[in-house]
């Protein structure tokens, strides 16, 4: 919660190590409290629910609650939102050109004639 308010999403940047220590969101992370709600326990395995409830200094509330998470299956990413999350998690470890050509052919599967150039490529670092 504290990094997604610092950040404005909660995407793989804002857990790495500099985000992570940063000592606002460290100070604001002491504030988050976490309880299991039973309810939505039970509701596991066929969704991910969750409620969040936010208390403002002048202690107005606000709250919030879903059963899935974007990606799951009942809320698919579309195309880009999955092409800008691949990129996110891969760019770091391959290498903006390496993870474009895994990329591309990962994509293009059907017709990739030799399934080894794939298999070469994913072993290979940055």
């Amino acid at each position: 919660m504290a990094t997604f308010i610092v950040h404005g999403h909660a995407g793989v940047s804002s857990f790495r190590s500099q985000a992570v220590n940063n000592p606002v969101i460290k100070a604001l992370a002491k504030k988050v409290t976490v309880l299991e709600e039973p309810n939505l326990t039970a509701m596991m395995l066929d969704w991910r629910p969750s409620r969040v409830r936010l208390t403002l200094s002048d202690g107005k509330a606000l709250e919030a609650e879903t059963v899935t998470n974007k990606g799951d299956g009942e809320d698919p990413c579309n195309p880009e939102e999955l092409k800008d999350k691949y990129f996110e998690l891969v760019e770091p470890i391959w290498g903006h050109e390496l993870a474009g050509n895994i990329y591309t052919d990962v994509m293009a599967l059907e017709e990739l004639k030799n399934i080894n150039q794939l298999a070469e490529k994913l072993s290979k670092k940055g």
